[in-house]
């Protein structure tokens, strides 16, 4: 089974020049725990986990910091004609919840283990 076949899409992003407030905002308001952030060409940057705006939110600077210092660059990735089992076996060793599903360096979608969940739910 391919990526493409479980990705959500579309797919909030949140920019780099966002601030923490408004990131956090958007995170609850789609009730996600983490979230693709790209710069202003939409370019894929990294991501960024609902735990990285915690602490900024609460250190007294009231979340008007960027977003920028706190992505992850270090984020697995998928493409949409990648192979599922292998992401599953990536998310599973980089203990992530979101991946995000790259066409070249655009955000196409994302897989979250809910969609994995879907899937398993389906194969009777």
């Amino acid at each position: 089974m391919q990526v493409r076949e479980v990705m959500s899409r579309p797919v909030l992003v949140v920019a780099v020049a966002s601030t923490v407030r408004d990131a956090a905002a958007a995170l609850a308001a789609h009730g996600l725990s983490d979230v693709p952030v790209v710069d202003e060409r939409d370019r894929f940057v990294g991501m960024l986990a609902e735990a990285d705006l915690v602490p900024d939110r609460l250190d007294g600077r009231r979340g008007a910091t960027a977003v920028g210092p706190l992505v992850r660059t270090d984020a697995p990735t998928a493409t949409p004609d990648g192979d599922l089992l292998g992401l599953v076996h990536r998310m599973r060793e980089a203990d992530v919840r979101v991946v995000p599903v790259l066409d070249g360096d655009r955000v196409a979608g994302i897989v979250t283990l809910t969609d994995l969940l879907r899937v398993l739910g389906d194969a009777r």
